[in-house]
């Protein structure tokens, strides 16, 4: 395992330039009915911090939910960690409503700064951070799903890693290549960065390695069996078979 973080920690992230949000709402989704699962009841080197409900966010739960298939592999990157590593669940499953509120404000924070902008473009700003929220079957948003989760690593004291960022920061430094790209240009890493740098490479291999995908906008962002995993697997023949669903039932007075 040492051997392996090692390579992880030294092996450059590739970049991503084929994003195109029409095109990952387009593929096809074949609803697989996989059950989502509580990932609270983990133990080992998973942990759970609900970041929304904590934020006081309208509709948020107090619990991360995922699909198991998602959490199995999930699971399964954890354990590849080296032992003084952790991974923590910061969102997963979301309700329309957390989406609806979250893309609303970052919306109107844009707009705030941007005054005069068109209203697609605005749209389309604010989609770089927040996913349009649509619990429509043929295009749902990533978290709705049940297929996205978003997470970070804390060393054994519970103390999170330095990745270069704060979980949902939007601004370009969020993007998980942008160490990356620092570095092509010729530019020095201070220690900080540096240490975000190996941080961010080791999340990234890790759960590549375990089957899912990032995007490339935000370093805590991974995806599996939705719209965006079958856009960025490697083979075109690849169908999502996560579409929107549902938690327990006794979660419902929540949203």
């Amino acid at each position: 395992m040492k051997n392996k973080m090692e390579s992880f920690r030294n092996k450059p992230i590739p970049e991503c330039n084929s994003w195109n949000w029409e095109q990952v709402r387009s593929l096809r989704i074949e609803e697989s009915g996989e059950p989502l699962v509580q990932t609270s009841l983990t133990g080992g080197k998973l942990t759970v911090s609900p970041q929304y409900f904590l934020q006081g966010i309208d509709g948020a739960l107090p619990e991360c939910f995922l699909r198991k298939g998602a959490f199995v592999r999930l699971h399964e990157a954890a354990e590849d960690l080296p032992d003084i590593f952790k991974i923590v669940i910061m969102d997963a499953w979301r309700p329309e409503k957390v989406q609806e509120s979250l893309f609303v404000s970052y919306r109107e924070e844009l707009k705030s700064k941007c005054p005069g902008v068109k209203a697609k473009e605005l749209e389309d700003l604010t989609a770089r951070f927040v996913a349009h929220p649509s619990s429509v079957s043929s295009c749902p948003s990533p978290h709705i799903t049940g297929g996205a989760v978003d997470i970070s690593m804390v060393d054994q004291r519970g103390l999170f890693l330095e990745m270069g960022t704060i979980f949902d920061q939007t601004s370009e430094t969020s993007q998980t290549c942008y160490y990356e790209k620092k570095l092509a240009e010729g530019i020095d890493l201070n220690e900080r960065e540096s240490s975000a740098l190996e941080n961010r490479r080791i999340l990234y291999h890790t759960m590549i390695n375990a089957g899912f995908t990032n995007y490339p906008e935000e370093w805590w962002h991974f995806d599996y069996g939705n719209q965006n995993w079958a856009y960025l697997s490697k083979s075109q023949d690849v169908t999502a078979f996560y579409g929107v669903i549902h938690p327990f039932l006794r979660w419902k007075k929540n949203f």
